[in-house]
């Protein structure tokens, strides 16, 4: 690169070799630095400014944080919809709840042969699969299953009592 560039990171620490970028600095082939990711050797370099790092704590961030967890806590208990989870499969649908129907959603352990044996329990029940989406994440699967009508007592309990099967939440339309 030229001589006298100037550098600004505000992205990530770690992204730039501190030595380097010190001796760079000190041999003139980096004007000036500009990061909110202190390192105590630039701290006192006239040609290094510090900046705090507190882009995730302004009030608007921390307003914004709390508007996107509230959108996504609605949006799993009315549609069973799964974003940014810690411990869960990121599970989405473009698809609503079929009218008059049922959306089944069903953590599970991620094992073979779980879906077979959720559309088999269907199936008995005269139910129409009208959509599957099933996310794995490690040991733990979420399926969101759509179906044509309402899933009765009897189904929800056979659907539970499957070996491996965590909880089963139906959320009708």
């Amino acid at each position: 690169m030229k001589d006298g560039v100037r550098i600004i990171n505000l992205a990530r620490g770690g992204l730039v070799n501190n030595a380097d970028l010190l001796a760079a600095v000190n041999s003139g082939k980096v004007a000036a630095h500009v990061t909110d990711f202190a390192d105590e050797s630039f701290l006192n370099n006239d040609k290094i400014v510090c900046l705090p790092h507190l882009g995730a704590s302004t009030p608007e961030a921390e307003e914004n944080c709390a508007v996107m967890a509230v959108k996504e806590l609605r949006d799993f208990l009315e549609t069973g919809i799964i974003v940014n989870s810690v411990n869960f499969p990121r599970v989405t649908s473009e698809s609503a709840i079929p009218a008059g129907g049922t959306r089944l959603c069903i953590p599970h352990k991620n094992v073979p042969g779980m879906i077979a044996k959720f559309t088999t329990i269907l199936g008995d029940a005269k139910l129409n699969v009208a959509g599957i989406v099933d996310q794995s994440r490690g040991d733990i699967a979420y399926a969101m299953i759509d179906v044509d009508g309402k899933v009765g007592d009897d189904t929800l309990k056979a659907l539970g009592d499957c070996e491996a099967v965590i909880s089963v939440r139906p959320i009708y339309a």
